[in-house]
């Protein structure tokens, strides 16, 4: 803007309004591009589907949005996205998490331990863990009834929610070129006002 103030004032009123034009172009595109991939990470967490729920021992349909910790969902044995984190309870399934873990050989899922006096972790029980974004590429159980998994988290919460959130919120990085960068900005500036002031001076008694 400094510079555009100095040709203004010095009448090259051309030069002065094709910076600002084009600075104005270049916000908006950035800001425009910034507010569309912010969308789409937002919309790639939300997932619509309609869902298999036990309540009261029967059976209801209810949208994914609706879900909470602690719903006992009956799988598919259609290929399906998992819409939530969800422990296995019962049965097996065939997952690819790709999506995830980059890794595109399926891993197979197996019911958790029925085990009351171990408390359940994701990290030491992730064969029996179901996570949201992941793909289900086949689910049955040996005796013919239905796969049943209880959910454990939702949203933002779920492991693809954590992944956006990262991206959507970096944590500040502070690289010391930056910082060094911004010294030399200072110390650039303090060396070019004198000469600024001098300019300004035989400008003005022209």
């Amino acid at each position: 803007m400094f510079i555009v103030v100095v040709w203004m004032i010095q009448v090259y009123y051309q030069f002065a309004l094709c910076i600002v034009f084009l600075s104005i172009i270049s916000i908006t595109a950035t800001v425009w591009e910034t507010r569309k991939q912010s969308k789409a990470l937002r919309d790639a967490v939300r997932t619509d589907a309609v869902v298999t729920v036990l309540r009261d021992g029967k059976e209801v349909q209810k949208p994914s949005e609706d879900l909470v910790p602690g719903d006992v969902i009956l799988l598919p044995q259609a290929q399906f996205t998992m819409v939530c984190d969800a422990v296995l309870l019962s049965g097996n399934c065939v997952v690819n998490e790709s999506m995830l873990t980059g890794e595109s050989t399926p891993i197979t899922k197996v019911p958790v331990a029925n085990d009351s006096n171990t408390k359940y972790d994701t990290s030491s029980n992730k064969r029996s863990t179901l996570f949201c974004g992941t793909q289900i590429l086949h689910s049955r159980n040996v005796d013919g009834s239905d796969v049943k998994a209880i959910v454990y988290r939702t949203g933002f919460s779920t492991a693809k929610g954590e992944l956006v959130r990262a991206i959507l919120f970096p944590k500040p990085v502070n690289f010391k070129l930056y910082t060094d960068l911004f010294k030399c900005m200072i110390i650039f500036f303090v060396l070019g006002i004198p000469p600024m002031i001098y300019t300004a001076v035989i400008w003005i008694n022209l």
